[in-house]
This record gives structure tokens, sequence and C-alpha cells, in this order.
């Protein structure tokens, strides 16, 4: 039995699924359309697992001369009380896998607490405000991942501070650039403004397909 899916569906917008019993396995299916068959079919292929984060992990140290890729427990103790638990509990502070020139700025952090804000401003070139942009959106998806509340907020900051120097399709550039090379870094705040302007341009691109072929942009 077919049935409409939405009670009062928009006109031209009607969606037709199968009303099928909930205990009905192909229930729990997606559904494709099988160009072999000519028909939609259930799904049947498992999806894909979630893919492992590639991580980092920043272990504690007990010296004063701490080696790279390691924090003295009792600084990290002092500055993020709220995580040392969390901390000590795998023996190390774990991140997603960051670039090299992020890294030190990580470490800094870890000792001091204190993330600097990037100097740019409206004179700043393209280049300068990608490179600052990148280093603070790893810092950002590190912070998430890490429940460091600092770095998160201190990098969020940051980047509406670097953004106001660009525009929206740069800032979408640079962020697709960064996903390319670092899938597993991808805070879901800056998903959320992915998918918007996905949504904006194709409603552009909808809205541009109804206009008039008279149409004159200067009327």
């Amino acid at each position: 039995m077919r049935r409409d899916y939405e009670e009062n569906p928009p006109e031209g917008a009607r969606d037709f699924r199968m009303d099928l019993p909930y205990n009905n396995p192909e229930k729990h299916f997606e559904y494709v359309y099988d160009p072999g068959l000519g028909d939609i079919v259930p799904n049947l292929e498992p999806p894909p697992p979630p893919a492992e984060p590639r991580m980092i992990g920043v272990y504690f140290g007990f010296d004063e001369d701490h080696p790279e890729g390691e924090v003295h427990l009792q600084v990290l103790q002092d500055l993020f009380p709220s995580n040392i638990e969390d901390f000590v509990r795998s023996d190390e502070v774990r991140f997603p896998e960051l670039p090299d020139k992020v890294k030190p700025v990580l470490m800094r952090f870890l000792y001091t607490g204190e993330l600097k804000r990037p100097n740019v401003n409206a004179c700043s070139t393209l280049d300068e405000l990608c490179e600052a942009f990148e280093i603070m959106f790893h810092l950002n998806a590190a912070g998430c991942y890490s429940a460091i509340i600092t770095l998160t907020a201190e990098s969020h900051a940051s980047l509406w501070l670097i953004n106001l120097y660009m525009s929206e399709e740069e800032t979408k550039e640079i962020i697709e650039e960064i996903q390319e090379d670092w899938p597993n870094c991808s805070p879901n705040w800056y998903k959320a403004f992915l998918a918007d302007c996905e949504y904006t341009r194709v409603n552009a691109m909808a809205t541009e397909s109804k206009k008039p072929l008279t149409y004159d942009p200067g009327e």
C-alpha cells in the first residue's frame, strides 16, 4: 500500500514512500534506484564504517626538561583542572592529527593556557588570512575533540576575527581545502556553515532558473 508521506504536502512536492509494518526488515533500509531492474529497491549494502581519525598524543612528562610531545602533568593540572581526570585516565591528551606548523602552537598553548589572536587586519593578504585561518581551524578541532573549553573558545573567536576580512566564498574554499587533506578535522559548527552555503547556492540557482528569459537584472 502506498500513501502520501505528508498529510498536506505543498503543490508539486508529493513524497510517496512504502507504508510498511514496523517489523518488516525492508523498512530499515534506504531505497535506491536500480537501473538494471528499472525500479526502486532496498539498498542492501551495509554502510561503510566511519573512518578512524588519525590521532596524536601529547604525553605527560615529569621533568622540567621536557622533550617535544610531552607536557608536565602539574602544568596541565594548574591550567585545565576540569580536564585533568580525563587526561590522567588515558595517560595523555589526545588530538586529531595536526599539520607540523600547528603542533608548536598547540604545545605553547598547553604550557601557557593562552592562545594569541592572529595578527590580521583589513590590509592582510588572502594568503596571510588563509594561513591564520588554517592554524586556528585545526586548533578548534583539537579543542572540540579534547573538550578543552579554553582552546575551543579562543580558536573560535580567532576564526570569526579572520572571517571579518574574508568573503563567504573564500571561507568556504579554505575549509574545503583543509577537509580534503584532513577529512577528520571538521568542527560541527563549520559543517553547518558549509551546508548553509550549499543551500544558498542551490536556492539561488533554482530562483534564477525560474526567471523569464526577458529578465533584466538592471530593472
